[in-house]
């Protein structure tokens, strides 16, 4: 799919295990992949020039890919620290025009109250670094546009099923 999208320049995925990079089973110059092992052992310079810097990027992060002392997420937990990703997309950001960022990868809503009370308080104050950290980088966006739960009063439905995106304007 990756390889047949004229839509798809180049996809950097970074995090998986090895043997899940060897599972998708795509050569291509459009699939750059930085390893859980690469990133381990610092050693992701390596494929820096192969990134095309001449087209815009759009950025996913899934937190899962970070160590479970930083973030607890839903999925299973990678090992990189915060500061290899900021790192990562330091690089990223001082040398490609961003069309967008999103941020996923939340704890698990099934699981007892004061553990998920705990893990929404890490996660909360990863997002605020995360946020904090993109700002202050991103000074060339002229909007950010945040997604808010509506009101359900109006839907009937719960609020987090109803989402309004609303633009804001940065004052930097």
């Amino acid at each position: 799919m990756i390889k047949d999208n004229p839509y798809i320049c180049q996809l950097i995925l970074v995090g998986p295990e090895k043997k899940d990079i060897n599972a998708i089973g795509l050569r291509s110059n459009k699939l750059i992949t930085y390893s859980a092992q690469e990133i381990r052992a610092e050693a992701m310079e390596s494929k820096t020039n192969q990134i095309d810097l001449s087209v815009p990027v759009y950025i996913s992060i899934d937190k899962d890919v970070l160590d479970e002392s930083i973030s607890e997420t839903n999925w299973s937990q990678g090992h990189m620290k915060l500061g290899t990703l900021e790192h990562m997309l330091g690089i990223i950001i001082r040398n490609q025009k961003v069309l967008g960022i999103d941020i996923c990868g939340e704890c698990d809503t099934n699981m007892p109250l004061p553990e998920y009370m705990e893990d929404e308080e890490k996660n909360g104050e990863l997002n605020k670094e995360l946020y904090n950290f993109l700002l202050k980088r991103l000074k060339n966006i002229v909007y950010k546009y945040f997604i808010i739960p509506q009101s359900h009063v109006n839907t009937g439905v719960a609020g987090f099923y109803n989402w309004k995106i609303k633009k804001l304007a940065l004052t930097t």
